[in-house]
């Protein structure tokens, strides 16, 4: 019997941006019927205002929600991790600043545009007893150096919960085959879409609310990662709109997930 989880990252692009037809309330129904459509069991998702985030608790209210504290500029946005109730137990979390002072004060660093961070939990499958975790970020559009350094970070943070299976989920601002990209999958990291999807081209999930019309042009950014003890049994670029218009200006990445188990 498949115990699988399903898994989703998602930048659903903050509610204060000034986006004419694509503005927040005029698309939030098809952010929350992409999660509703999908089911995961655990998301990952990018630049949430607190008002979005507040609106996604009483939208999803089964699902459970790790938010410490948030990232960006002056208003700042969460880079929350939801999990399903029902399903997963959560158990320590935390977060820690994509910074030399991971622990310490909420500042910029090296040359990043905003301060960033990466919101981490553990959980216990209800179902199986496994115990797992989860990172989740968003990693800065503009510095080379901070995206370099965020992705030595959170290997160095996986490192130490290397006694569970780990799961890194996030928009990292890095297309494939660069400098991020590496640093994160030279540490065992695999890339859950291409397992399955290793020459489909072209693969891209920012688009900028041009949805399919943007041929590619912008890469692909936003990734589920998984250690080598998960079994992929499904990994998805979704690119679900209707009448033209898409949930965010980037799609999000599904993962359907088990853990390997010695025996099998």
């Amino acid at each position: 019997m498949s115990h699988a989880l399903n898994v989703m990252t998602f930048n659903i692009r903050h509610g204060r941006a000034l986006d004419g037809k694509n503005r927040w309330y005029k698309r939030r129904g098809l952010v929350f019927d992409t999660i509703r459509s999908h089911r995961p069991h655990v998301l990952g998702l990018q630049e949430v205002d607190p008002h979005q985030l507040d609106e996604l608790r009483d939208t999803f209210p089964t699902f459970g929600v790790i938010a410490h504290r948030r990232y960006g500029g002056i208003f700042g946005a969460y880079a929350p991790l939801l999990f399903d109730s029902d399903r997963l137990e959560p158990g320590p979390s935390g977060d820690f600043w994509l910074s030399p002072d991971p622990d310490g004060e909420r500042k910029r660093a090296w040359d990043s545009a905003v301060v960033r961070l990466c919101t981490w939990a553990v959980f216990i499958d209800r179902t199986t007893g496994d115990r797992f975790a989860a990172l989740n970020s968003h990693f800065d559009q503009r510095g080379v150096e901070a995206r370099r350094k965020s992705a030595e970070l959170v290997v160095e943070r996986l490192d130490g919960l290397a006694h569970v299976p780990r799961l890194f989920l996030g928009d990292i601002n890095a297309k494939e085959r660069y400098q991020t990209w590496r640093i994160l999958t030279g540490a065992g990291l695999r890339d859950t879409f291409r397992v399955l999807h290793p020459d489909e081209e072209p693969a891209f999930t920012f688009h900028g609310f041009d949805g399919t019309g943007s041929a590619g042009k912008n890469g692909k950014i936003d990734y589920v990662l998984c250690d080598d003890r998960w079994r992929v049994l499904g990994a998805e670029i979704v690119r679900d709109g209707a009448d033209g218009r898409w949930p965010s200006d980037h799609f999000p990445v599904t993962a359907t997930l088990e853990i390997v188990r010695e025996s099998s």
